[in-house]
Parts: structure tokens; C-alpha cells; sequence
């Protein structure tokens, strides 16, 4: 038991490090986002089903952890990505409208 308590210490320092700066943050978020998919609730009733399923779930978990380590920075986080998705959306629908 001492083993497991060892290692969610050194990945709550890991997260720690992780949320500690803009670039970071922005890494976390777009894993957590785009490539984990936590947010996505429609997905197709397939063989890769339970994979898009099981992806989400380490999402959530590795989200839930982060929360626990520093709620504010996830927070912030969250803020951050958020903004730079809706620069993003500004900035397409400008070169669309020429």
C-alpha cells in the first residue's frame, strides 16, 4: 500500500508541474479535450466504441486528479483553452469573410 501512495505523490508532483505555466496547461487541456475526447458524447456503436470509451474514462481520471492536486489551475486551464479555441473561431471566420 505504501508503494501506491509513493507513486500518486510523484504524479500529483507531476501534474503540479504540468499546471504551473500557460504551456503546460495548454498541453493538458488539448490532451484532455482532443485527444481523450472527455468532453465528446457521441460516438458511434462500433468496435472501436469500447477504445473511444476507455480513453475518456483515463481522461476523466487524469482530469479528477488534477482537480485534486490544483483546482484553480485547472480551472485556469480550462479558461485557456477555451479563449484560444474562440480566437481560433474568430480568426477562420475572418479569413472566410475575406
Amino acid at each position: 500500500m505504501a508503494e501506491k501512495i509513493q507513486i500518486d505523490s510523484q504524479s500529483d508532483k507531476e501534474l503540479r508541474y504540468i499546471l504551473k505555466d500557460s504551456l503546460g496547461r495548454g498541453f493538458f487541456m488539448r490532451m484532455l479535450y482532443e485527444d481523450l475526447g472527455i468532453y465528446d458524447s457521441s460516438f458511434q456503436c462500433n468496435a472501436t466504441a469500447y477504445t473511444i470509451l476507455q480513453k475518456k474514462q483515463i481522461g476523466l481520471r487524469l482530469l479528477d486528479q488534477a482537480k485534486r492536486v490544483d483546482f484553480d489551475k485547472v480551472q485556469l486551464a480550462e479558461k485557456e483553452y477555451l479563449d484560444m479555441i474562440e480566437l481560433e473561431r474568430k480568426k477562420m471566420e475572418d479569413e472566410n469573410n475575406g
